[in-house]
């Protein structure tokens, strides 16, 4: 066996940390395209939720249209109705003058 000399040592330290550098640059690339694919799925989740929300705000807009309309037709008729009744007694209390 060969004698283990500050040299060799030097040497194998380099052989390792070139080894561990290699490595770390692997790791790094398949990291890279691992962060870049978690992207791109938080980025289609946001847009999918973002047209979600869209889509129900319009829904309840359209909702909320529709329920102000109901009132207005409801009130409508309440004021057609109260129409109606001051008539009655408005000919109400003539017919008693008389």
């Amino acid at each position: 066996m060969p004698e283990l000399t500050l040299t060799t040592a030097l040497a194998w330290f380099g052989v390792l940390a070139g080894a561990a550098s290699v490595a770390a640059l692997v790791f790094g690339w398949l990291s890279q395209r691992q962060t870049t694919r978690l992207q791109a799925d938080i980025h289609a989740s946001t847009q999918t939720t973002l047209a979600d929300i869209a889509k129900g705000f319009k829904e309840g807009q359209q909702a909320l249209g529709e329920a102000v309309t109901g009132l207005g037709q409801v009130l409508e008729r309440m004021d057609q109705r109260a129409d109606e009744r001051h008539r009655d007694v408005v000919q109400l209390l003539e017919t008693w003058r008389r």
